[in-house]
């Protein structure tokens, strides 16, 4: 923290952080500028980062686990053959769910973020 009197000129920054997540980084504020009017900014993309990645990994776990848990396709011995069928020539829709499930949440936690 600089405080010069003389200039009438303040810059502090400090970190806070979460106790109910103390792995994460710390959220950053700043105070920049003359003592009666400091530019003030939250420094929030080191801890938008953190829950980003842990969101997405949480994510990715429970998907991994219900495919672990789900109930696999009974096997015959001697299964009938299937008819040759021509696969369909299709495009992913350029939005899936997933991606919209992402892009939500996303949105969420970015949407009139400070700087």
């Amino acid at each position: 923290m600089t405080l010069d009197l003389p200039r009438y000129w303040l810059n502090a920054e400090a970190g806070l952080t979460l106790n109910d997540h103390m792995d994460a980084p710390p959220l950053g504020i700043a105070f920049i500028g003359p003592l009666n009017d400091p530019e003030r900014s939250l420094r929030i993309s080191k801890l938008e980062n953190h829950f980003t990645q842990a969101l997405m990994a949480k994510s990715l776990q429970r998907v991994i686990d219900n495919r672990e848990t789900a109930p696999a396709a009974p096997v015959t011995a001697n299964p009938a053959p299937e008819p040759a069928q021509a696969a369909p020539q299709t495009t992913p829709p350029a939005d899936s769910s997933a991606k919209k499930v992402i892009n939500r949440i996303l949105n969420g936690i970015v949407r009139d973020k400070p700087r």
